[in-house]
């Protein structure tokens, strides 16, 4: 199961992710750090969406493998996350090891590595 919220949270002037603040001045469209990573059993994903267009995140492993898809919807611009619980498109859970986190929104290009220590 997939849960999708809005996230508030946008980085501060030195990278980090100011919470506090729900008002955020978009420059693109990216995939910002996972949290927590090293993860276990699951990890939030924050990304950004700087206009309105089609947004798909997708998770691969290592070998560039299809493990499960996260988002696969329009989204308006914004900051938004979403939760993967470690668990592949047929429910099973995935075994420990580096996961890559992929975004395409619009024409952007955009992917995070991701570590599943049980």
């Amino acid at each position: 199961m997939v849960n999708l919220i809005t996230c508030e949270a946008i980085k501060d002037e030195k990278g980090f992710v100011d919470i506090y603040n729900p008002i955020a001045i978009l420059s693109a469209s990216e995939l910002s750090s996972n949290y927590p990573n090293t993860f276990n059993p699951e990890v939030t994903v924050c990304y950004s969406v700087k206009e309105t267009s089609s947004v798909v995140l997708e998770i691969y492993n290592q070998k560039g493998q299809y493990i499960n898809t996260l988002v696969n919807e329009t989204k308006t611009a914004g900051n938004y996350s979403v939760v993967w619980n470690g668990r592949d498109h047929k429910n099973r859970a995935v075994s420990s090891g580096i996961y890559i986190c992929r975004m395409k929104a619009g024409k952007n290009f955009s992917a995070r590595k991701m570590i599943l220590m049980k």
